[in-house]
């Protein structure tokens, strides 16, 4: 019986539905706030997946507070506005770490 668990739960692992972030460079009205995408809306959020070919698939709905800041979140959607970061942070990908809990930043700020 365990095997089978075992066997169903990596069957439905690789199987995750596959979904596409949010177009950054042109994003359509309402996208900053879709974190489903072409999941479920009531209970799934789209989010990164290294083993899609899109690099996103569904994975279960997540909500605000459960990262706190400095640490691994998940970013719904691509959308900066989809975390499930603490109120006044947002999710983003900084580099060699991963997605973090941070405050928003602007890459075309030059100091």
């Amino acid at each position: 019986m365990r095997q089978l668990k075992v066997i169903l739960s990596i069957f439905f692992t690789a199987a995750a539905k596959e979904c596409h972030p949010m177009d950054a460079e042109h994003p359509k009205p309402l996208d900053y706030m879709n974190c489903h995408r072409e999941c479920n809306a009531l209970t799934e959020w789209c989010v990164p997946n290294n083993s899609s070919s899109t690099g996103w698939a569904c994975d279960k709905r997540h909500h605000r507070g459960e990262s706190q800041p400095g640490q691994h979140c998940v970013p719904g959607g691509g959308a900066v506005f989809c975390s499930n970061c603490i109120a006044g942070y947002f999710c983003q990908n900084d580099g060699a770490d991963g997605w973090q809990c941070d405050v928003l930043q602007n890459e075309s700020v030059i100091v």
